[in-house]
């Protein structure tokens, strides 16, 4: 797909031009390649989206402002300055005021997908600015791709939806400092992984994996629970059996970068040097991963999380 929208004219017929964006959204984000995701969008945007006509095709219309989007949200959420969020926050909404009410499939399906973009955005825009009322409206509008996910009546999308919920609430809780709510949600992330293995999505599984471990991680340096952080830490090291540098390296870097965190916070509490050696050499791994990409938002998190440990 990728060889025929680079050697080809793109195709007009619109499932191959179709998947051939989403194959490069997946390289865009895989590999962090910033110029598949330019191609991405310049197809979406000037290829695709005009395929649909908004008053009689709308859902196809939010599709392809979805995927617009999604190719701005890959460089976005990962370098610093909102213009891009701002942009992609944009079309996210953009592509939810066309799609009609009711239970049609097709705008379901796109319903699904940008309220779960424009979830990412709201988060890490909440994360960034420290704004408490932005990531309770990422909370919203997880709960809300959950419905709009059990009205497609698709299982794997349901756990996605409620493991991005979860998630939300995990970091709204962070947020707000309330332990309560932080507890609520580490036991919402450990009920999105229920029934989920690891042979049927390696990838989907290592992101949960990682989510729930996150989600101890914090609730245990906030509770001073050394059991909750290992069992946190515990779940980071499954995760890193499946994210390779070589099928998943920048999740591999922001999952090192997360048990560096872990680390960090066993080895104050502990008093130990042991988990603080390891951190810095975890932290260390991560930045090698980054070295191609210098300018991101987490690469500069985990090198302030370095020099700390």
């Amino acid at each position: 797909l990728l060889e025929a929208a680079r050697l080809a004219p793109p195709p007009k017929d619109r499932d191959h031009l179709r998947l051939a964006i989403v194959a490069l959204l997946n390289l865009a984000y895989d590999r962090g390649d910033g110029a598949a995701a330019q191609e991405a969008r310049t197809l979406a945007s000037t290829r695709y989206a005009p395929m649909f006509d908004p008053a009689r095709e709308p859902a196809g219309h939010a599709d392809g402002l979805h995927l617009e989007a999604s190719a701005i949200a890959v460089v976005a959420t990962r370098q610093p300055g909102d213009d891009a969020l701002r942009a992609a926050e944009d079309l996210y909404r953009r592509a939810l005021d066309l799609l009609p009410p009711g239970d049609d499939h097709d705008a379901a399906d796109v319903r699904y997908k940008a309220l779960t973009g424009l979830t990412s955005i709201l988060l890490e825009d909440g994360r960034r600015r420290r704004d408490t009322a932005l990531m309770q409206e990422a909370a919203d509008m997880a709960r809300a791709a959950v419905d709009a996910a059990q009205a497609k009546g698709e299982p794997q999308g349901l756990a996605v939806a409620r493991r991005n919920h979860a998630a939300a609430l995990m970091l709204l809780a962070d947020r707000t400092g309330e332990p309560d709510q932080a507890a609520s949600a580490v036991k919402a992330l450990g009920a999105a992984m229920e029934g989920r293995e690891r042979e049927d999505d390696p990838k989907g599984w290592a992101i949960g994996s990682s989510n729930l471990a996150v989600g101890r991680l914090m609730l245990g340096k906030r509770l001073r629970d050394r059991d909750m952080i290992v069992a946190g830490l515990k779940g980071v090291r499954a995760a890193l059996d499946v994210q390779t540098v070589e099928t998943a390296p920048l999740d591999r870097a922001m999952t090192l970068g997360n048990l560096g965190f872990g680390l960090t916070n066993l080895g104050e509490m502990d008093q130990r040097p042991e988990p603080l050696e390891e951190a810095v050499l975890a932290l260390r791994e991560a930045l090698e991963i980054y070295t191609d990409e210098p300018a991101t938002f987490e690469h500069a998190r985990v090198q302030r999380s370095h020099a700390e440990a």
